[in-house]
């Protein structure tokens, strides 16, 4: 299951990003996750990609789906320690693998691919900014059981 957060801002052919319509895609996100890890015995990793927007989580995602159809893969910026830890604990609870895979590509690569996106998802180049120098890297304390990077 891919879980990302945009999959729930799309209106017809858009993606409309509002604060308002943000917090209810979050937890659609949330309420997807913990139905699937409830409801499929057959998932065994929770794949949790960290990394700025235009870093390659989503085509990285994609394509992990397809080798790994039973596993979670939750697909967000997922940017501090503390929005992971909800995560982590709850698939720790029902005995889930942790892997963090994070995405330590070039700010400048980031823009540059997200100039490249529709124009429905392009990230204001502010925003990405402020995301790529907050991120907090991954660390096995937060109960990640392999942290694999990207470069």
């Amino acid at each position: 299951m891919h879980i990302n957060p945009d999959h729930y801002l799309s209106i017809a052919q858009d993606r409309v990003f509002t604060k308002e319509r943000n917090i209810p895609a979050w937890q659609c996100c949330f309420d997807a996750f913990k139905h699937e890890l409830k409801t499929n015995p057959k998932v065994k990793i929770i794949y949790i990609l960290i990394g700025c927007q235009g870093a390659g989580k989503s085509t990285w995602a994609k394509n992990q789906i397809s080798r790994e159809p039973e596993n979670i893969i939750f697909d967000a910026i997922l940017v501090k320690q503390s929005e992971r830890l909800p995560i982590i604990e709850q698939a720790k609870q029902l005995g889930k693998k942790c892997v963090a895979v994070w995405f330590q590509i070039p700010l400048e690569v980031c823009i540059k691919r997200n100039a490249q996106r529709p124009s429905d998802e392009i990230v204001d180049l502010t925003a990405l900014t402020n995301v790529y120098y907050a991120l907090e890297p991954p660390i096995y304390q937060e109960g990640f059981d392999l942290i694999e990077i990207i470069y």
